[in-house]
């Protein structure tokens, strides 16, 4: 930001569904990660789909409108997403709609009317926008959106498909509970059993972690820990004089300190601050 401007980014690669009808909440709550029943009117929240195995196949940002709930996921997935949730709709009185509504963040110290708060940002506001923001102050759009995948990165947040390859990832691994995506009481959801025993047994081995190098690592690309695998890369943007990107690695060699290569290149893991699970 200059001059008090604000900078707004226009997210690209983002698209919404709307899931609506009397029986979206419970129809959503028995599909998904989060506690649908906790979201506020205020607030935009994350939430899985997982497989049975319990591996992701949708990330989703989730918030409420009219008649039911919004959700956010890659633009490209949507027509995939529409008939996953098509299988489990059987008779519930649900609809789900494509809605024309551009994605907006941006990250500023207080809150900003008509934006809702993005809820996997602990230490900061950060803030989402659904459709034309309007605003009496000094802004800017932004469509490069490196800033804000930085900023990301920084807080140990993954986004989408090419971070979170489908049936692939898992939840605990890249932080989603650390980012309040998964309810612990609710009851069932697709997936529930393999994750909570992953974390009640203490059976989690990798993290994501956001890491900084001085030159530009490639990705996805292995990581070593003297001489044996230790991670891969999955994303990394300028930032500054540097890069910092997001990377998922073992935690015992995390726990030891041990120099992490891509190749010959060094790469420095940074500490995410540790937030309150949400149950």
């Amino acid at each position: 930001m200059t001059d008090n401007q604000i900078i707004i980014w226009r997210i690209n690669g983002r698209g919404c569904l709307g899931v609506t009808g009397v029986e979206a909440e419970a129809f959503l709550n028995d599909l998904l990660t989060l506690d649908m029943a906790t979201i506020t009117a205020d607030q935009v929240v994350p939430a899985i789909l997982l497989t049975p195995q319990g591996r992701i196949i949708f990330d989703l940002l989730i918030s409420r409108i009219p008649d039911g709930f919004r959700l956010e996921c890659d633009e490209h997935r949507l027509d995939d997403l529409i008939k996953k949730l098509r299988l489990y709709r059987l008779r519930r009185d649900i609809a789900l709609t494509l809605l024309d509504e551009p994605v907006f963040a941006l990250a500023v110290p207080d809150h900003m009317d008509g934006w809702l708060r993005d809820s996997r940002f602990q230490e900061i506001t950060a803030s989402r926008y659904y459709g034309m923001p309007h605003s009496n102050q000094a802004v800017r759009i932004a469509d490069d959106n490196t800033a804000y995948h930085a900023l990301r990165y920084r807080h140990g947040i993954p986004e989408g498909s090419a971070e979170l390859p489908a049936e692939k990832a898992l939840p605990l691994e890249a932080g989603m509970d650390r980012q309040g995506a998964i309810s612990f009481n609710k009851g069932c959801f697709i997936g529930q059993e393999v994750t909570a025993r992953t974390r009640y047994r203490g059976l989690l081995k990798r993290r994501y972690i956001p890491f900084v190098a001085t030159t530009d690592i490639s990705v996805p690309a292995d990581i070593h820990a003297n001489d044996k695998l230790a991670g891969e890369t999955l994303a990394i943007v300028r930032d500054g004089d540097g890069w910092i990107g997001l990377a998922n690695i073992r935690l015992d060699a995390l726990d030891t300190g041990q120099t992490l290569m891509v190749g010959t290149d060094q790469i420095i893991p940074l500490t995410i601050a540790k937030s309150t699970t949400k149950a």
